[in-house]
């Protein structure tokens, strides 16, 4: 008799459009620009319409990531927890591994708002297939999996979903 497998549900959300305005300001310290501050929140929107129930939002410290998490959060209309996760800058693979399976412990459906090439290349090794992975971008990720630990890049997880802004319909 073979023994179920759960599925856990893993979100990789990339940053919405940041401003280039300031030339002063830190890489890491930019903030949304119009369209950015126009697409978090429907990707928020999205994943409301798709049913899926975040209960963590794992967000890089970049200013632009962390107020891409917080739009996605207020569009939910749900108290999810957003941690801020300094590794999460520009992290490879492997890291953004092992976060998840740091802190996604207590957790079904986790989201990860963070930066290229790192989602994409996540994309790629968890699911075996490539995306273009353009601001706000979000990939929704089927891992079988029972709990976060076992989470590693031969996982043979399936890409259940994939949504850019540009292909929604416009508000």
């Amino acid at each position: 008799m073979q023994r179920e497998v759960l599925v856990k549900t893993l979100f990789l959300l990339r940053h919405a459009k940041s401003s280039w305005k300031d030339i002063f300001c830190s890489d890491h310290d930019r903030l949304l620009n119009k369209r950015g501050r126009r697409d978090a929140p429907r990707m928020g929107q999205l994943l409301s319409v798709q049913q899926a129930c975040p209960t963590l939002i794992l967000s890089s410290t970049a200013t632009r990531a962390h107020r891409t998490a917080e739009a996605v959060q207020q569009a939910l209309q749900q108290e999810i927890a957003i941690e801020l996760e300094p590794r999460l800058y520009h992290a490879n693979p492997h890291t953004i591994v092992d976060i998840v399976r740091e802190r996604g412990a207590n957790h079904d459906t986790v989201v990860v708002v963070g930066h290229n090439p790192g989602l994409e290349d996540l994309i790629r090794r968890l699911t075996q297939e490539s995306r273009v992975f353009p601001t706000a971008a979000l990939a929704q990720i089927g891992i079988p999996i029972d709990y976060w630990g076992e989470l590693n890049h031969n996982a043979n997880a399936s890409l259940d979903g994939f949504w850019i802004p540009k292909a929604l319909p416009q508000p």
